[in-house]
């Protein structure tokens, strides 16, 4: 919070018919939070109309904000600017010529800073005193309006000093100004001043100060400590009252205290986004993490094989492999003929038999002799051959698995063949 003291102000008519600055407050106190000077164009139609009708419509609209506790920032000060140029060409000396217009310089204390609005060649001092030193080139003046004017232009470009334009044949020509039937309207110039300190002044005043009173005439008068604020806004209406031609109006706003609490933090946009960012990828990872370990823990199917937790060796993959190939079923005959008909028998269906359990029954045995006893006939004998390399059994490295010992093994064997002992001789 920015207090201020009471604040000291004069407005002297000079060597004018009439007196065209109007200052509001007309009576300021330290109540007030808004100052507003204009200076009506000398030489133009009503210039004291045109100065009254702008600082009383900026004073109600910018007021509006200050009793809802609302800062006055440069939009709103434009949106109260264009109520008073509306207002302006509502005159009835707006369509005259030379058309009515005045200049501005305006002060608006919020809660946390000053905002500073000019335009034309109204000036606004920003001043500390307690750094003045002329010894050093410390003026102590830590801001001043730039004057919008043929003069304020030269002083810029570095062709003429401020002692030179004090007293320059055009100095009273100016380049902006609050006028009615302007097709581009002026904006002001802002400056937000947010480096304020306890002992700070702010002064505002219209183009018949400068005249006669330099910028460090001013920051000597306000820096010496020996002076109270009325004595210090007499010393400075005294050196106007020497010689000042036109009407000469100012206004010292004393800073009394600062008190500034510590601004909360907010969060920004862009914080708001990088965090969102931050999050939607914490999601993503642990999702990504869970559905990996889901997958990890699921059984797979391949065909019918059902795959466990214990891995299979590559001596169990050969061996599977090698019962899958051999697979062919073998299907025995009998040509024996039948000894009623004398025609060779059927084809006799047997059981289909795995190829591997016919040779774990019996892989050694290489020759098997069966005798048939029958009456009358003369005994047959049953020959087995040895087994084709293609049936012999795997390789030692591949275990076939176990047979089943509920059925029993069936030998393979060869077409039976009948064979006739010769008959002796009578």
């Amino acid at each position: 919070m920015i207090t201020i003291r009471r604040p000291l102000f004069f407005s002297e008519i000079g060597r004018k018919p009439t007196q065209e600055d109007c200052l509001f407050p007309t009576s300021p106190d330290i109540s007030d939070h808004l100052f507003i000077l204009c200076d009506g164009m000398g030489g133009h139609n009503k210039g004291d109309v045109a100065s009254s009708t702008v600082a009383r419509t900026l004073e109600k609209s910018l007021s509006e904000f200050l009793r809802n506790r609302q800062a006055i920032t440069p939009r709103r000060f434009n949106s109260a600017l264009t109520e008073a140029d509306d207002a302006l060409e509502k005159i009835p000396e707006a369509t005259s010529e030379p058309r009515p217009g005045t200049t501005l310089a305006a002060i608006a204390i919020n809660s946390r800073s000053i905002l500073a609005a000019h335009i034309g060649d109204s000036r606004i001092y920003h001043i500390r005193p307690s750094i003045f030193d002329p010894a050093k080139g410390q003026s102590g003046i830590l801001y001043r309006s730039e004057d919008h004017s043929i003069v304020g232009e030269l002083v810029r470009t570095g062709q003429i000093t401020d002692d030179e334009a004090r007293t320059h044949p055009r100095r009273n020509i100016i380049t902006r100004a609050i006028q009615p039937g302007l097709q581009n309207r002026f904006e002001p110039t802002f400056r937000k001043i947010t480096d304020i300190r306890s002992g700070d002044y702010l002064f505002l005043c219209t183009d018949g100060i400068i005249e006669q009173l330099s910028d460090s005439e001013l920051a000597g008068i306000l820096a010496d400590t020996t002076l109270s604020d009325t004595e210090k806004i007499y010393a400075i209406k005294k050196i106007c009252d020497n010689g000042t031609r036109d009407n000469y109006t100012a206004c010292l706003i004393p800073i009394s205290a600062v008190e500034i609490p510590a601004r909360k933090k907010r969060v920004t946009l862009r914080q708001l986004i990088i965090l969102a960012f931050l999050t939607a990828l914490a999601v993503m990872a642990s999702l990504g993490i869970a559905f990996h370990y889901f997958c990890q823990n699921q059984p797979e199917e391949s065909g019918n094989t059902l795959k466990t937790d214990s891995a299979a060796t590559p001596a169990d993959t050969a061996a599977i492999d090698t019962i899958r190939l051999l697979t062919p079923i073998i299907t025995t005959t009998d040509s024996t003929p039948d000894p009623q008909t004398g025609q060779p028998a059927p084809p006799a269906e047997t059981d289909h038999v795995p190829i591997q359990t016919a040779i774990q029954a019996d892989t050694s045995a290489t020759r098997h002799t069966e005798t048939h006893s029958e009456p009358n006939q003369p005994a047959k004998t049953t020959e087995t051959a040895e087994m084709p390399d293609s049936l012999q059994a795997p390789p030692p490295s591949v275990v076939p698995p176990k047979p089943d010992r509920t059925k029993p093994a069936i030998v393979p064997t060869r077409r039976k063949e009948k064979t006739t002992r010769p008959q002796p001789l009578a």
